[in-house]
């Protein structure tokens, strides 16, 4: 996917919210800050890639490795939907996020419907998944 894809894919998505925007900055980042989970956007030329992110967590200090481990063991065991992305943890920003990559230019629609499902899964992992990770890697059975 090319730069200009990418904005255009994000561009659609801000129009169908109505929302004017210009996808991405020279920094090859944009989002959707002003809602209750934001959407992150990273334009990658490297590997021509968009990536999407949904925060589930923000950490105030680096993130424990068995934390992490075990926010990951919940993925790959499948009891919470993640949204069709994947658990993705940022160490510049300490974030842990919901991750979705597109290597090819989707349809508006697509595009939306995607990333509305990823918002929503990142809203359920931040209720429901840190205090059972926290159980397992603190208090375990």
């Amino acid at each position: 996917m090319t730069r200009d894809e990418a904005v255009a894919m994000i561009q659609a998505f801000f129009k169908k919210l109505g929302v004017e925007s210009r996808g991405l900055n020279e920094q090859n980042l944009g989002g959707l800050i002003d809602t209750d989970r934001p959407i992150e956007f990273e334009y990658e030329p490297a590997s021509g890639s968009l990536k999407c992110t949904s925060v589930i967590y923000k950490f105030a200090n680096p993130a424990d490795p068995r934390i992490l481990q075990a926010f990951k063991d919940e993925e790959r065991q499948g009891k919470t939907d993640t949204g069709g992305g994947s658990v993705d943890y940022e160490p510049e920003s300490q974030g842990l996020f919901l991750m979705r990559r597109y290597k090819k230019p989707v349809s508006p629609e697509q595009f939306a419907v995607e990333l509305l499902r990823l918002s929503e899964a990142s809203q359920l992992w931040a209720r429901e998944v840190p205090a059972r990770v926290a159980q397992k890697v603190f208090h375990p059975a």
